[in-house]
């Protein structure tokens, strides 16, 4: 999220590359809001990656460094796509838990090991960041793929 109008599927590739962030496909680019700093459309793009699993740990991996040849530096803001249909998506309801007063040190790797080690169901978890300085705001959510799991 939050491209810079400028950046084409080719900078994308690169910047992937020169974080080690794994393969993937650039399936398109939608350019849809304003950008801040120079007025014209700015957006997001949507990323294949083989499974779920894989995506899950490009995400964790990449999202929240800092992009290579950025001024001002910008972070990497990855998400799961929710929309997706097809074998790979998962048959049973999945949840999204709010956890709040996270400390500033606390972010998804570290968000994700902690409930994944008390709940084998958890799929995700994402630290939510200030978009200019690219900080914990001190909240975040995990997804379970268990609704029992995520109910206790």
């Amino acid at each position: 999220g939050d491209l810079e109008p400028d950046w084409n599927n080719e900078f994308i590739r690169q910047a992937f590359e020169k974080v080690d962030g794994g393969p993937f496909i650039i399936v398109s680019i939608k350019r849809t809001k304003k950008s801040r700093k120079r007025g014209d459309l700015a957006g997001y793009c949507f990323l294949e990656i083989n499974t779920p699993d894989e995506a899950t740990t490009v995400i964790q991996k990449v999202n929240g460094v800092v992009i290579p040849e950025t001024q001002p530096c910008k972070n990497f803001r990855l998400n799961h796509a929710s929309t997706k249909l097809g074998p790979d998506r998962p048959s049973s309801p999945e949840a999204s838990l709010y956890v709040g007063r996270l400390s500033s040190d606390v972010d998804d790797q570290r968000l994700l090991r902690f409930f994944k080690g008390h709940y084998p169901s958890v799929r995700a978890a994402k630290v939510i960041r200030d978009q200019v300085s690219g900080r914990p705001k001190g909240f975040g959510f995990v997804r379970f793929g268990d609704l029992q799991e995520y109910q206790k």
